[in-house]
């Protein structure tokens, strides 16, 4: 499948109204972009043809994402809303993968991987959303999936 015909079938996926069924795994040859193993798509886990194997943590991962797309009632609205934390972590300064890791829906979902019994309420992204985050991601880089457990275990309790 040409990445022209993969792109345009994520396109007409964004339209579907968001449900909370599991999620079906798509395989493609050109999304996600390299260096991700999978991604949430409207429903779907996407995953390249060499990422095969998805750990029960990576599918919980993406998992919650879906489930924080729900809420939205449509997909459009959620990636609109995830894009928009990107920017906002200014991915055109270095380091430019801050702006993925301190989106705060990521944080929510890298904080409760761990957590099977972890169900993400409407809004519950907006308890990870941190200042300063270019230097605080630089000064967790090295231990960042434990530092977004430690907020989580902090909105937990």
């Amino acid at each position: 499948m040409s990445w022209i015909r993969e792109f345009f079938t994520l396109v007409g996926m964004l339209f579907n109204k968001t449900s909370i069924q599991s999620p079906r795994i798509i395989v493609m040859k050109h999304f996600p972009f390299k260096g991700y193993s999978a991604m949430m798509w409207c429903g779907c886990i996407i995953t390249r043809s060499e990422n095969l194997e998805l750990s029960e943590m990576t599918i919980r991962h993406e998992r919650l994402h879906q489930l924080q797309a729900y809420y939205y009632k449509r997909y459009y609205s959620y990636y609109l809303r995830y894009v928009w934390q990107w920017i906002k972590g200014n991915p055109l300064t270095y380091p430019s993968c801050s702006a993925y890791y301190t989106n705060p829906y990521e944080m929510e979902a890298y904080g409760n991987e761990n957590n099977t019994d972890y169900y993400p309420a409407k809004n519950s992204w907006k308890h990870y959303a941190i200042n300063k985050r270019k230097s605080t991601y630089k000064r967790h880089r090295n231990e960042w999936k434990s530092y977004c457990q430690k907020i989580a275990k902090e909105v937990q309790s």
